[in-house]
């Protein structure tokens, strides 16, 4: 036995005889029993600990006749620890997880009146064992309770139309036909084919019962509802010996309001302003990428250069870009991309000319410079503090051991002061057909400054007052 197995055998003995001070009866060397009383009733659990202990919450069952509700797994467990926060290990607490017994049967009892919609049904179903994902989106709201099919690409299962399965053609790789059910808000989850059968409408029943005898439904897509959370469980349907069975895969949807919530809490405000990002070299370019997944309303890119595929290391663009101009390249990929609210200009001119300076203060909400062109950038800070405007710098110095975002002038306070660094001539390399150095900057440095250039830039656009100097780290 190694030392990290004698850690966890440890763990194991303490947790079971704190059990036994407190009455538990050990039953095998992996089960406990005891009575709970909650509000005069008692209740028989067993409490079992599987190879996942102590990393995971024991597995804890009443063994008295209860309702199976949505705070119990497939096989009748309790669901005691949601997965968040599960990292203080609570359970090896054991007055704490009495203490959680006792409150989930009050609640089962009680009928969970403070009841939050988890909208996790499919884990009520025997998994598939399959690595499939089923995409559905709005296409769902016209094509329920119709006979539909399904365009499989890859791992991808992508809900197509309506469709019935042919009763005289093979069966296409790449194409599967199913039903789309709605069952409304039921009180509990359903866990095989007859409980979910009674929850359909007496029509949808007759026509899917009717179409999974022919065998002409592979896959079943079941919308559900929970305290107005919406839904859908996707179940592949099979039969085994006349009776039906059904394997659940994970499915998810992709539609815009989908999408939208994981851009954050500022995407609306977001959606009314304008920015511009001169400069879409490593910075610029996730500058833009996060601006554009935050729900930025319009963005246009400004850069002359062209794509080399030593630049996609660092760039956001992938190499059979190479050759596009970076802005361009910029734009077809985040415009590609589901999801995509923004609108995404495009200019390939350099800004040299100090008189476009004012008119572009004047046009957009915030100028991001990401250039790390010395002329460009003082150019766009002196006109910042003339024209009583802000601007948000980003760059790296020192190969990217110093990171910044600077917000010039500085909304409140002092500039972050710059900080000192040594240019070491002795091992510089060149690329043909470039006059400088490539630059040994790593690919996170860039990521962290187009982060920091973010947040303040939503600070300066939505909270100003927040915004501050900016911030500069630096790493030895």
């Amino acid at each position: 036995m190694t030392i990290w197995d004698e850690r966890i055998e440890a763990t194991r003995t303490e947790f079971v005889e704190k059990l036994e001070r407190r009455g538990w009866r050990l039953v095998s060397d992996s089960e406990l029993e005891s009575q709970v009383v909650v509000g005069g009733s008692t209740h028989a659990v067993r409490v079992q600990l599987d190879s996942h202990f102590p990393f995971a919450p024991p597995r804890v069952f009443p063994l008295s006749e209860l309702p199976m509700s949505w705070h119990r797994e497939l096989d009748g467990a309790m669901c005691l620890y949601p997965e968040d926060g599960r990292g203080s290990l609570p359970w090896l607490d054991v007055d704490d997880l009495v203490a959680t017994v006792e409150r989930w049967l009050e609640a089962t009892e009680q009928g969970w009146p403070a009841d939050a919609p988890d909208m996790d049904l499919e884990r009520y179903f025997q998994p598939i064992g399959e690595s499939f994902l089923v995409v559905y989106g709005e296409a769902i709201e016209p094509l329920m309770n119709r006979m539909v099919r399904f365009n499989v690409r890859g791992p991808q299962i992508l809900l197509a139309g309506s469709g019935v399965k042919p009763r005289k053609v093979t069966q296409r790789r790449h194409r599967l036909y199913g039903y789309v059910a709605d069952i409304g808000e039921p009180e509990g989850p359903p866990r095989d084919w007859e409980e979910l059968a009674q929850l359909l409408g007496h029509e949808a029943r007759s026509t899917l019962e009717r179409e999974v005898r022919r065998g002409a439904v592979d896959l079943l897509l079941v919308r559900y509802s929970r305290k107005g959370a919406v839904g859908a469980i996707a179940l592949f349907v099979g039969q085994d010996s006349n009776e039906v069975t059904l394997r659940s895969v994970p499915s998810a949807s992709n539609s815009a309001a989908t999408l939208e919530l994981r851009a954050g809490r500022d995407a609306l405000s977001l959606a009314e302003k304008r920015v511009l990002v001169v400069g879409a070299g490593a910075i610029g370019s996730f500058v833009c990428d996060y601006l554009v997944r935050s729900g930025l309303g319009h963005l246009t890119v400004r850069d002359p250069d062209v794509l080399r595929p030593g630049n996609s290391v660092r760039h956001l663009v992938p190499s059979h870009f190479a050759g596009h101009r970076k802005a361009i390249a910029i734009k077809r990929l985040l415009d590609g991309r589901p999801g995509t609210v923004t609108q995404i200009d495009v200019d390939v001119r350099a800004l040299r000319r100090a008189d476009e300076v004012p008119e572009l203060l004047a046009e957009f909400d915030l100028i991001i410079d990401a250039t790390a062109d010395g002329a460009a950038s003082a150019m766009l800070a002196d006109a910042a503090r003339t024209l009583g405007s802000h601007i948000i710098s980003a760059s790296l110095q020192d190969e990217g051991r110093i990171v910044r975002a600077d917000v010039i002038p500085p909304v409140e306070g002092e500039a972050v002061p710059a900080i000192e660094f040594e240019i070491s001539g002795d091992d510089l390399v060149f690329e043909a057909g470039c006059g400088d150095p490539v630059s040994m900057t790593p690919p996170y440095a860039a990521n962290e400054a187009a982060s920091l250039a973010c947040r303040l830039a939503v600070q300066l656009l939505l909270r100003p007052s927040s915004a501050g100097a900016g911030e500069a780290r630096a790493y030895t």
